[in-house]
């Protein structure tokens, strides 16, 4: 089942929509439909991004919470892992064992991931890899084009809140503006899915299968 989040996402995208984006056939479609689309490209951008942060210090928390009860969990123990190797690069704690000597750090790490996903400005491949690892998800595990899609968004979207928008809409058709953040958030619901399986689960899932020799 989508996480709360993930259907306030759903709804403010297709609000965004609703107000920003024309009935029209793109062709027929005039210079103030092309700001307004850009206008839904920044708006949706912006809550992809919240939605992302928001889910991952979600469950950031959950994890640990799981971890002092010593429940199962990737995303308890990753951000062990994470926080741990930070602030001592010799040491990286792998084992369970390992992992519940530095019980007295659990709210140290978890603030330290917290004040880190704060500090993110953007939502490009590199932010959401860091943004996502700490909390047990590896690249593997998303969808294929899913970062690739983010970069561009990210490319498209920066630019536009740093001049004037009819100077940068790049004039892609409305509808297509609208697609492209919709394609966006049907990966994510994928992402949504397994950042609960990776909450409640280990060990980690196994990586590619070893060569033959």
């Amino acid at each position: 089942m989508p996480s709360t989040l993930f259907v306030g996402l759903k709804q403010r995208i297709d609000h965004y929509a609703q107000i920003f984006i024309t009935d029209k056939d793109d062709l027929e479609a005039v210079l103030e439909d092309h700001v307004r689309a850009v206008a839904f490209r920044i708006l949706a951008s912006a809550a992809i991004e919240e939605f992302v942060e928001e889910r991952c210090k979600t469950v950031a928390r959950a994890g640990i919470e799981r971890l002092k009860k010593r429940l199962p969990t990737t995303t308890g123990r990753a951000l062990v892992v994470w926080g741990v190797s930070r602030k001592n690069p010799g040491c990286i704690p792998i084992h369970e064992v390992d992992v519940g000597d530095h019980y007295d750090l659990f709210d140290e790490l978890l603030a330290a991931y917290i004040n880190s996903v704060n500090s993110t400005h953007g939502l490009n491949s590199r932010d959401v890899r860091n943004l996502l690892n700490p909390v047990g998800l590896r690249t593997h595990q998303l969808p294929a084009d899913l970062l690739d899609r983010l970069q561009v968004l990210a490319e498209r979207r920066d630019p536009v809140v740093h001049t004037v928008a009819t100077k940068a809409t790049g004039r892609l058709g409305p509808s297509v503006e609208r697609k492209q953040i919709e394609d966006i958030v049907a990966r994510l619901e994928s992402v949504d899915a397994a950042l609960d399986e990776a909450l409640e689960k280990f060990p980690l899932l196994q990586g590619a299968p070893a060569q033959a020799h």
